[in-house]
């Protein structure tokens, strides 16, 4: 297999949209459990490609569920950009649709992303103690990988 190099580099960090409730509900709070704290996250990742810019659009929720009950505790959405050299190169054409990202180049763009929100949130969650340890889990890129087949 060849080795290919890619040359990238971080060229923005947009926080949208930052949402936490400082307390949970008095109902939720009686029986409180850190293992009943969840994280969802979604990426969504678009290209220009005269820009040489590859965006990805990371959104995480951490909820608190208990019994028949679901609170959403905080709401995150950002978009971490980069800049690839020759962005054209690793794209495949697709009739109708946006181009299609070369998977290891997606992959790691991603990862990037979730690991750049993970620091973000770390930073505007300090002192939270309900969601202390909670930030982002670490995902398995094989499941990131599913995007780009």
């Amino acid at each position: 297999m060849e080795e290919t190099k890619v040359s990238l580099k971080l060229i923005g960090i947009h926080d949208f949209v930052f949402q936490c409730l400082g307390t949970l509900p008095k109902e939720l709070a009686k029986d409180f459990k850190q293992e009943n704290i969840f994280v969802n996250i979604s990426t969504n990742v678009e290209t220009t490609v005269s820009e040489n810019s590859l965006s990805v659009l990371v959104t995480t929720q951490h909820l608190y569920k208990h019994e028949n009950k679901e609170e959403i505790f905080s709401h995150y959405e950002g978009l971490i950009q980069f800049e690839i050299e020759n962005l054209g190169a690793y794209l495949q054409e697709q009739e109708g649709k946006p181009p299609k990202v070369n998977e290891q180049l997606g992959v790691t763009v991603v990862s990037l992303a979730i690991s750049t929100v993970r620091g973000i949130l770390r930073e505007k969650l300090k002192g939270n103690s309900i969601l202390h340890g909670n930030i982002i889990p670490l995902v398995n890129p094989q499941d990131i990988a599913e995007k780009f087949r």
